[in-house]
């Protein structure tokens, strides 16, 4: 059974600036980001649980080959992406959008 994946809109926000930026270094790294994003969201969605928690229930999954992470919660119904965080970027800058979903 799969459980659906929903992304707060600063993660869609984030997620789009990111690959902006590899689009405009070479575009294949565009289409490579965004496949690794795709095959996280399609894998956790039948594994929720499969990474490790970061902080309380928030759980985190290190991108291959990109400096970057996301931050997820799984909820009752559905998996929630909260950051799609920059590895050298600030810890937890996105800690409070878990208090708006």
């Amino acid at each position: 059974m799969t459980v659906p994946v929903r992304m707060h809109p600063d993660a869609e926000s984030e997620l789009e600036g990111a690959e902006t930026y590899y689009f405009q270094i070479y575009p294949r790294l565009q289409a490579m980001f965004r496949l690794e994003v795709k095959q996280f969201s399609e894998y956790v969605s039948i594994h929720p649980k499969m990474f490790a928690r970061y902080e309380g229930e928030i759980r985190r999954y290190v991108l291959r080959g990109f400096p970057y992470s996301i931050y997820y919660e799984i909820l009752p119904d559905e998996i929630i992406i909260y950051a799609l965080g920059y590895n050298s970027r600030r810890s937890r800058y996105w800690h409070n959008r878990t208090q708006k979903t």
